[in-house]
């Protein structure tokens, strides 16, 4: 049996994030040029049922058994064999590499179980279609940070710029004309599930204050949504924008994304905010082609940890319909 490689891509979320937890629309898009990449290879000499994880990213050199039950990667790996109707463990080696910042607002947890459930399901014969490991991806998401959205493992699953709202048929976006980014990491890490219960704290205690600002959230992401169909790059930088200020007022910014903000806008950006679960991670910064660079340099002068370039190519072609889904 060979060797097996797969991918997955980081995501960025455009707008809504938050909001999306609470059926709120929101647009994400792929990261492609961030990915992580498993590698599942036959264990030969070993004993039946020797399954190895080994990743130098997270220092981790495991066999299945010696793992916790709590650890995400076993249940990964559990959720994934028992649907595909498999009783024993294989015997294999699972090498995983990631370019994905932990704890960044890349999507790092639905790339792992993507990529994991990816390579290992290839190697086993049974490879899954988008529509599986978005499903398998996100049950495995609910284990690791319970309440949340989906949006993560559908974006990284299908790797397409998608219109996400539960409820509702997913919906993938065709940017009129290519999009630049700038992206930024803060360096500062607060966990999505903690963001996340904070906010849900903040909802049950306010909720005549914080209802609204969701509202409010979703005016921005339909008008991007509607900015990138007619290709107003003003208008999609000014949603962006606004968002942030929501974001703000809602304390899921921080001292150091606030610095970065500031100074992607006078740097040129056309809209800039953070990007997942906020109070740290990342900012996604809207930008012309001519001062794309200019902008990365004036990102890593304000105190970023790291600075990336990415392109949003215009004209995607849409989902077949028959790859449409809706989420529950």
């Amino acid at each position: 049996m060979p060797a097996i490689t797969a991918s997955a891509s980081a995501k960025l979320i455009l707008l809504g994030e938050h909001a999306v937890v609470y059926g709120h629309p929101a647009i994400a898009i792929p990261f492609s040029d961030m990915r992580l990449h498993v590698t599942v290879e036959p264990a030969i000499l070993a004993k039946p049922g020797s399954l190895r994880v080994i990743s130098t990213d997270m220092q981790s050199d495991q066999l299945f058994y010696e793992m916790s039950d709590d650890q995400p990667i076993k249940q990964m790996i559990i959720l994934l064999l028992e649907y595909l109707g498999i009783k024993s463990i294989p015997s294999c080696t699972l090498r995983i590499s990631s370019q994905i910042p932990l704890g960044a607002g890349f999507g790092s947890s639905a790339a792992l179980a993507v990529g994991i459930m990816r390579a290992l399901s290839a190697f086993l014969g049974h490879s899954l279609a988008e529509k599986e490991l978005d499903q398998l991806a996100y049950q495995s998401e609910q284990f690791i940070h319970g309440r949340l959205s989906g949006i993560d493992t559908t974006v990284i699953a299908w790797e397409q710029a998608i219109y996400y709202q539960r409820g509702h048929a997913v919906e993938v976006l065709k940017p009129l004309n290519t999009l630049h980014f700038v992206i930024a990491d803060s360096g500062e890490r607060t966990p999505t599930v903690q963001s996340v219960a904070y906010l849900a704290m903040r909802l049950e205690r306010e909720e005549t204050i914080i209802k609204p600002r969701f509202h409010e959230i979703e005016k921005q992401v339909i008008t991007a949504k509607h900015a990138l169909h007619i290709g107003d790059q003003q208008m999609l930088g000014e949603a962006m924008n606004q968002n942030q200020n929501i974001l703000v007022d809602l304390g899921l910014s921080s001292p150091m994304l606030g610095k970065l903000v500031s100074a992607a806008r006078e740097a040129g950006a056309l809209g800039a905010k953070l990007s997942g679960g906020g109070q740290g991670g990342a900012l996604i910064a809207l930008t012309k082609t001519e001062t794309q660079a200019e902008l990365a340099e004036a990102l890593i002068s304000a105190g970023a940890a790291n600075v990336w370039t990415t392109d949003l190519p215009g004209n995607q072609l849409s989902f077949p319909s028959s790859l449409r889904r809706t989420i529950p």
